[in-house]
């Protein structure tokens, strides 16, 4: 017999990349990319969105794990794109290349 209730689990961990800003500037440099507000009182802590950051699409999390910390998930296809115009933004051209 067939359950009532029909469903698939696929695992995605290996499509994403996740990096962790943090620091007094993380904000500001996220929303230089993003048109959403993630100053504390309009992001708090365990908040999450989806959004377009340097035109990829992304999913910032607010973990809440310092008082200025972000995560950014992103498909890997575009993850060397992200890291990339972060460290840009952040003011970190010619960062060295991801492991």
């Amino acid at each position: 017999q067939l359950a009532t209730c029909l469903a698939a689990v696929t695992d995605m961990s290996d499509a994403l990349a996740v990096c962790e800003l943090s620091g007094t500037r993380c904000t500001d440099v996220l929303m230089s990319g993003c048109a959403l507000n993630l100053h504390a009182d309009a992001f708090p802590s365990g908040r999450c969105s989806r959004t377009g950051l340097a035109d990829s699409p992304a999913l910032l999390w607010n973990p809440g794990n310092e008082p200025c910390s972000v995560r950014c998930i992103v498909d890997r296809s575009h993850a060397r794109h992200v890291r990339d115009w972060l460290a840009d933004a952040a003011g970190f051209p010619g960062l060295p290349p991801a492991r």
